[in-house]
């Protein structure tokens, strides 16, 4: 005890308090011989042990003296009636006497006082203020001020919050007992020096419990003294194992994100060690166990790496701000929002209040007050809206291209988790998703792969900023279905643009496939409608859709029992239905064509992240070190940390921060990518210890392969460990495709020679008769130079005697680990012959195609050719020579034909300027057709046979009735491809235009119109069939042309003519009422129908060319398929084609149109097995 009549208070040493005692939090200042320090907390005890007081006595805690426990001040002195007798050097107090010692070297202890100046001057050195104004900076500082109580200052005890108890519920009561991971040595004094931190600070106390969990050392940066740093964190997994789990729901992103909008200022509170402010309750605190050297201790608050711990420290926080605004708390991540200045001051306050009034502490110096652009669960937040934080997406920049289906399921967690900023990310990320079916390894990455990979990295780092939705705006939800998934897009127009919110897609299951189209679209609008609810319910809002018929889908007619569903369904919400242009509903539609098929998403739900452990870490390893002996306990291999990472991690699902922290830890480490700026004290951000290096596949898997951990500390540098050579065996590839090779044989020993070949490749021969150690060294410093990658292979194999090549190669490999740090070697077990002269290769090629494979493909003969020879482009050398061989050419068929792009047509300006004709046969009778290309109207005319005679004279018929036509198009059949027929359409003033041959869609409108035709022939010949033909042909006719169109939306007789026919009168009499007026109304609908006409062309022409291509035609000597049924005879026949006309000559003077599907293209190397290696010609 200190007795200080100076004094004004009475102070307590931190070391000095007994346990268990509470702790409250109270700023204070006192002056000292040194100087002025700081205090912010105090504690009551009761004194009744001493001074038989029943009072508690508040005791201010301050490390005073290093020799003293309590110090009294005068106050307290004089409430004890306390009397001091310098003269018998005793205090005596009512009924005791104590004797007292004179400390003549402690010189006035310390001494109480309370000005607001001192406490601005601290917080001016630990705020961030170089951002602020002047008019910002003030306010704030004067508020922080008045809340000192809950600002951590360094040294002082953190202090506990009075809100709940953390309670580990287990399974058993079985105590859990886990091995110690040993540690470096040089580490033992710095987990010492921290087990005394945490112990001077109450977090710890030693322990006798049965439990036990062993620690990490996590190795940190150097301090600016260039101290070593570490960091200790349990491994609690064996104990999480059996820990009830807590479900209470962390608060859904995307929520959380949506109240920021119209925010302008922003502060980010940093909690001082969060977790360490809620305490353990009593029958939990033994499970916390863990051991050092040093003894075995239990935590008395709250540890990191709890089960659920996270949900705790969330109840506590939702339970401080449940009804405050402004304020958002996501774990211990606090952020504040507001419009203006003086809100955010006021909301600031409000959020001190709460903090003070739960003993709950700041780090100021992490602190960021009034930021215009903020950082918030991997998102960069400002005025403007929301974008990616780029030190989260720096593990996608430096991510290497996934070759296996883990590397890609990392890669889409990496970017699933902004897959709303993105515009189109399905359809990007669809050929890495297509990697991800069973059997479908990414072994061979095609163009469209790596362009997949390599697009949405940028995208992502150049991502959108996606607008804040203002709930005093309309909402737009823009929908699309295609034929295998459904998307949407929900926007809000700002300043007359439309922004998009959010953007979403999913596929569709086997059953939903197999919908009609407008029952696809509608599901698009119900899913939507349920994904975006929270968006939507209880507000008018527009949707916009391509799809016109959803337009009347409030007076839709005797709807199916599917669409009346899911009509009702969405008679919850308060919308109209807007027609878009399919060409201007580009997002939506590219969502819908190309969605992620990972998992479908559940309609309307927020996907339920139970099974996700976040509070696992996965902290650097610090036992990756060759130095390190690990044969006490090591930690648990990573290989089911990454699956369970990989499996509970879907890209579309909602995916919480801890796991995309994960995950970039996972990437980070797996590819050992260290970026600095993602350094910082949160043992959650630290790596997975890897239990072993991982390998590319084709390395990991041969057991031939050599590997050694490799160090990543800064201070060791690459030569000054043992230097690894990666040997990668390879028994099907052969030694010539090395730039650098060396061939080693047994034999009389003979100078090395280097033999350059096909310019570029050079091969070290040496032949040796025993493996000497001095005669491979002097070869390898003689010729072999470092950081370059050697093809190895050994000759006469099969002559081998006690293992002799064997012992040259592990000699070879032990001189070239000693010599040569950066030395790789690629072993393999055969040559082939170097064929360099081109006339060779071409004989041998031609040998090989025709006569020992009996023309077989560009594969087969590649396979042949590859097992014995060898030069640098094989493959295009075979390629060209089967490509031009003829026998090939002719008998070989197509068995991808090429699908060419369709073509737009000219629309015709009015009804009866273009006609199309065509013959089908009913009944045993043939029908000539014919039909206006402007109104669609058909009439059919029975004809006895197919001769140009009978067409002549149905035509001649048509044409007495109704204005001569500009154009008539047919196919190439004998009954129009004739001299009679073109000379009747020449003289009427007819242009034809014939198709080209086997090329029926060209005439596609009369084609489909037959298949419609016969349907109704059909029906009348079931309701009346003793009826004549003719009579059943003019009751379909007249029933077609009264028939709306589903495009123009008017029957054909209507855009004709402008009435319907209800009775089989004369449509030529027609002519008699047609007035003046009436004219310019027709002019006037015809322009608005040719309109619909090109609009609906258009948009089916750029849907049915969305996977065709463009097919061009090679002058001169091609070949074009025979349509010859007779399986005998060639399949192709050589013909000329000149492009001038762009027609082929079949005989001596016949020339014929041709179209590109017709003519056999030439055949490419497909390498399904394609591994990539380090030689670029490999695969040739």
């Amino acid at each position: 005890w200190l007795i200080d009549t100076g004094s004004t208070r009475n102070y307590i040493h931190p070391n000095s308090i007994p346990p268990n005692t509470v702790i409250h939090s109270e700023y204070f200042s006192i002056i000292t011989p040194a100087g002025t320090k700081d205090g912010t907390s105090c504690i009551y005890l009761n004194l009744q042990p001493h001074f038989n007081i029943e009072h508690s006595t508040k005791l201010y805690v301050f490390p005073f003296s290093n020799e003293y426990d309590m110090l009294l001040g005068k106050d307290t002195m004089t409430k004890l009636n306390l009397v001091l007798d310098f003269n018998t050097n005793t205090i005596t107090y009512p009924g005791v006497t104590i004797p007292m010692y004179n400390t003549e070297n402690e010189k006035a202890p310390v001494h109480a006082v309370t000005h607001k100046e001192t406490m601005k001057a601290k917080i001016n050195e630990l705020i961030r203020t170089e951002h602020l104004k002047p008019d910002e900076k003030k306010p704030l500082i004067n508020l922080l001020t008045q809340y000192p109580t809950i600002i951590q200052q360094e040294n002082d005890t953190l202090s506990s919050t009075n809100l709940l108890k953390h309670e580990i519920r287990t399974e058993d009561e079985i105590p859990v007992y886990s091995k110690n991971y040993r540690y470096p040595v040089v580490y033992k004094k710095l987990v010492h020096q921290e087990i005394e931190k945490l112990l001077k600070n109450h977090i710890i106390r030693p322990s006798a419990s049965p439990y036990n969990s062993p620690i990490w050392v996590v190795p940190k940066k150097q301090d600016a003294s260039g101290k070593n740093k570490i960091r200790v964190v349990i491994d609690y997994r064996n104990l999480n194992k059996k820990t009830i789990n807590d479900r209470f729901p962390l608060p859904n992103i995307e929520d959380l994100l949506n109240q920021l909008g119209k925010a302008k200022y922003f502060s980010a509170i940093d909690l001082a060690s969060g977790f360490h402010q809620i305490e353990m309750e009593p029958n939990s605190i033994a499970k916390t166990a863990f051991s050092t050297d040093s003894g075995h201790y239990e935590f008395l608050r709250m540890p990191f790496g709890l089960k659920n711990a996270p949900p705790t420290f969330q109840r506590a926080m939702n339970s401080v701000f449940a009804n405050t605004k402004n304020v958002l708390v996501y774990m211990d991540d606090l952020i504040i929002f507001s419009k203006t200045i003086t809100e955010h001051i006021h909301d600031l306050e409000n959020t001190f209040k709460l903090l003070q009034k739960h003993n709950l502490k700041i780090q100021l110096d992490k602190t960021e007050f009034f930021k215009k652009e903020i950082t918030f669960l991997g998102h960069i937040i400002s005025a403007d809206g929301i974008r990616p934080n780029p030190t989260k997406i720096s593990a996608v920049k430096n991510f290497p291209i996934p070759k296996t289906q883990k590397q890609i399921k990392q890669f889409l967690g990496l970017t699933g988790y902004y897959r709303k900023m993105i515009k189109n990310y399905a359809k990007i990320a669809k050929p890495l998703t297509e990697k991800l079916k069973q059997g479908n390894e990414p072994t061979s990455l095609t163009n469209g792969y790596t362009e997949a990979f390599n697009t949405l990295k940028t995208m992502l780092i150049n991502s959108p900023i996606l607008q804040f939705p203002d709930f005093n705006k309309t909402f737009t939800l823009t929908t699309d279905a295609s034929n295998y998934a459904i998307g949407a897009v929900l926007s809000q127009t700002v300043n007359g643009k439309d922004l998009p919110i959010s953007y979403a897609s999913r596929t569709l299951n086997a059953r939903e496939i197999n919908l009609s189209t407008i029952e696809k679209e509608l599901l698009a609008i119900v899913w939507a409608c349920k994904h975006y609810r929270p968006y939507l319910y209880g507000r008018s809002f527009i949707i916009c859709t391509d799809h016109k018929p959803l337009q009347y889908l409030h007076n839709m007619k005797d709807p199916s029992a599917k669409l009346l569903r899911w009509k009702n369904q969405l008679s919850d919400y308060d919308f109209d239905i807007k027609h878009v242009d399919g060409k201007t509903n580009y997002v939506a539609d590219a969502l819908s064509r190309n969605p992620v098929p990972l998992n479908i998403i559940k309609d309307g739900e927020n996907q339920a992240l139970d099974n996700i452990d976040e509070t696992n870490i996965y902290p650097f390893d610090p036992f990756d070190s060759p130095y390190i002996d690990q044969t006490l306990a090591t930690p648990p291999g990573k290989e089911e940390e990454i699956a369970r990472i990989l499996d509970e991690i879907d890209p579309q699902k909602e995916m919480t921060p801890e796991e995309l922290d994960d995950l970039i830890k996972l990437t980070l480490n797996e590819f050992e990518y260290n970026p600095q700026e993602n350094e910082n004290d949160d043992p959650l951000n630290e790596k997975d210890p890897p239990n072993e290096r991982e390998q590319p596949q084709g390395i990991k898997d041969d057991p031939q392969i050599i590997t050694s951990p490799t160090t990543r500390s800064p201070t060791i540098s690459p030569n000054s460990v043992p230097n690894q050579i990666i040997v990668i065996p390879d028994k099907n590839k052969c030694l010539n495709i090395e730039k650098n090779q060396i061939q080693i044989s047994i034999g009389n020993p003979i100078n090395s020679k280097a033999k350059t070949y096909f310019g570029n490749k050079t091969r070290l021969i040496w032949q040796v008769a025993w493996p000497h150690k001095e005669t491979l060294l002097k070869h390898c410093l003689e010729y072999l130079a470092p950081n370059t990658t050697y093809g190895f292979y050994c000759s006469n194999q099969a002559t081998v005697l006690n293992n002799i090549l064997e012992d040259i190669y592990k000699l070879f490999e032990e001189i070239i680990l000693t010599t040569y740090p950066t030395f790789r070697i690629k072993r393999y077990f055969k040559i082939n012959i170097d064929v360099e002269d081109p006339d060779d290769q071409n004989e041998l090629t031609t040998s090989y195609h025709i006569g020992k494979t009996c023309h077989r493909g560009i594969n087969d003969t590649c396979d042949r050719l590859k097992q014995k020879y060898y030069w640098p482009q094989m493959i295009e050398s075979v390629v060209r020579i089967i490509n031009n061989c003829d026998i090939c050419k002719q008998i070989k068929y197509e068995r991808t034909p090429p699908k060419q792009k369709f073509k737009l047509t000219p629309t015709p300006n009015r009804p009866f300027e273009k006609l199309q004709m065509d013959t089908l046969f009913f009944s045993n009778h043939s029908i000539l057709t014919i039909m206006d290309c402007f109104s669609k109207r058909m009439t059919a005319h029975i004809i006895n046979s197919t001769n140009s005679i009978e067409i002549i004279d149905s035509l001649r018929e048509y044409l007495s009735y109704f204005p001569t036509p500009r154009e008539i198009q047919t196919d190439n059949g004998k009954e129009f491809a004739n001299k009679g027929f073109e000379s009747f359409l020449q003289y009427n003033n007819i242009s034809h235009y014939l198709t080209t041959p086997h090329h029926h869609n060209s005439i596609g409108l009369i084609n489909r119109a037959h298949s419609t035709l016969i349907e109704l022939l059909n029906i009348v010949q079931i309701q009346e069939p003793k009826m004549p033909l003719n009579k059943k042909l003019k009751l379909a006719i007249i029933a077609y042309n009264n028939t709306p169109n589903s495009t123009l939306k008017l029957s054909p007789n209507e855009i004709s003519f402008g009435i319907t026919f209800p009775t089989e009168q004369n449509e030529a009499t027609i002519f008699e009422f047609q007035t003046e007026e009436y004219h310019r109304e027709k002019e006037l609908i015809h322009k608005a129908i040719k309109e619909l006409i090109q609009k609906e062309k258009e948009e089916r022409t750029d849907q049915l060319n969305e996977d065709r291509e463009e097919v061009t035609i090679p002058p001169g000597k091609i070949f074009v398929k025979t349509h010859n049924r007779n399986k005998a005879k060639p399949k192709y026949k050589a013909v000329i084609y000149d492009p001038n006309k762009q027609k082929i000559l079949t005989g001596k003077t016949k020339e014929t149109k041709i179209h590109p599907t017709q003519i056999k293209r030439p055949r490419k190397y497909e390498d399904n097995s394609y591994k990539p290696t380090c030689s670029q010609d490999q695969e040739n």
